[in-house]
């Protein structure tokens, strides 16, 4: 039994229903009013994880399919309601960690690269810092269909996303005994909510309130286009392959034809002026022709581009929102005579001082460039010139381009 039959059963066990082994892969279930109308089935039903036994329903009974590419799993997923979409940790210090009353050793100055500004590194200190992982569920539709989950880490205090602590936090997520036994030793602050519940209120040990979550879930917006072209790059090659395959074949049979419509059209040249006259009215059908011939290829253009055209819908599915000890540093940037404190934090669980990201698009970048009405740290995509009035333009402050300019 693999992860997800584990947890498909267990789930419908902790709804009330029954089930008896009929073989490898394969239930029988006993379900509660709510659990029938959620999956649509009859109170007996099977159960199955395998498609080649589904396509051999039982006679009599109810037959329900659970894969990943089941419309069953999508009603399974109503009984959840929003239980578990929302979760709040408290992780202490603890033996987990490294002692943080001092700066650990890895805890080196950060060093960083701006163009027109410079900076100074303040002292370390013991901070709390708030950080939210969210689970983003995309779908790109378009002659194929592909889908797959992202899971993002931002630093609500930095707004950085912490891509090198994401793979330790997860692996340190997956032990359950570690929640059992720091919930024993009263560690642990748990609390359930939906995402729209407002927040609960801190606890004495915790730092100041999160921010709102739908302002943490714009924030991450900016990036998560960018890394779900990353996820999805090869599909996005094999359809442009395609669809430059499908052009280039509509392109060659066009010019055929109008290379056919020429050759005749040279031909009349030859002809004496009396024979042309007579063939007037079939040199116009023949330019018809022509413009027919352009208006059909424009017309397979189109149907190729609403062919090939991927539509991407993302949806957030779980958010986890916990509070973890950090070693910060205070980073002072100066640009002309405009001061702004930033902060980086060194975590404890990836053992690394993280790296500022663009503010724009939160792209990590070796060079950025700093902005001069909000001092924002940007990379050189978020701080491109204007085409109009050439004038550097901050992505972060003015996201839709040049506020004096108008759109071209």
């Amino acid at each position: 039994m693999n992860d997800f039959q584990t947890l498909c059963l267990e789930l419908l066990e902790w709804e009330g229903a029954l089930f008896e082994p009929q073989g490898e892969n394969c239930y029988q279930m006993l379900s509660p009013p709510h659990v029938q109308q959620a999956l649509q089935l009859p109170e007996m039903s099977r159960l199955t994880f395998d498609a080649n036994l589904y396509t051999n329903p039982m006679e009599g009974i109810g037959n329900a399919l659970l894969s990943i590419e089941s419309d069953s799993l999508d009603r399974l997923g109503t009984l959840l309601t929003q239980k578990g979409k929302h979760l709040r940790l408290q992780l202490p210090e603890s033996k987990f960690f490294t002692d943080l009353s001092s700066p650990p050793k890895t805890a080196t100055p950060v060093k960083l690269n701006f163009q027109n500004a410079t900076f100074r590194p303040q002292n370390f200190s013991k901070e709390s810092a708030w950080f939210t992982l969210v689970l983003y569920r995309f779908i790109a539709v378009s002659e194929e269909k592909r889908e797959g989950l992202l899971p993002l880490l931002i630093n609500e205090t930095t707004g950085v996303l912490e891509e090198r602590t994401l793979s330790p936090l997860l692996e340190f997520l997956k032990d359950p005994g570690i929640f059992q036994q720091e919930e024993k030793e009263g560690g642990y602050d748990v609390t359930l909510s939906s995402p729209s519940s407002p927040s609960s209120p801190s606890s004495p040990s915790s730092p100041s309130s999160p921010l709102p979550l739908p302002q943490i879930l714009t924030h991450i917006e900016k990036g998560i286009l960018r890394r779900i072209k990353n996820t999805l790059c090869p599909f996005f090659q094999s359809m442009e392959r395609r669809l430059e395959k499908d052009h280039q074949r509509i392109r060659d049979y066009h010019q055929d034809l109008l290379k056919e419509t020429h050759l005749k059209f040279g031909a009349l040249k030859f002809r004496s002026l009396k024979e042309k006259q007579k063939h007037s009215e079939w040199e116009q059908k023949e330019k018809n022709r022509v413009e027919a011939i352009h208006r059909e290829y424009a017309s397979k253009i189109e149907d190729l581009r609403r062919k090939y055209a991927i539509q991407l819908q993302v949806t957030p599915v779980q958010i986890l929102r916990f509070v973890m000890p950090v070693q910060r540093q205070v980073v002072r940037v100066m640009r002309k005579q405009a001061v702004r404190d930033i902060f980086l934090d060194w975590n404890p669980l990836s053992k690394k001082m993280e790296m500022p990201s663009c503010e724009g698009c939160l792209k990590f970048s070796a060079i950025y460039s700093v902005c001069d009405t909000h001092l924002h740290i940007v990379c050189d995509e978020c701080f491109a010139p204007c085409p109009q009035c050439a004038k550097n333009i901050c992505r972060s402050c003015s996201p839709k381009g040049c506020l004096k300019c108008p759109p071209l």
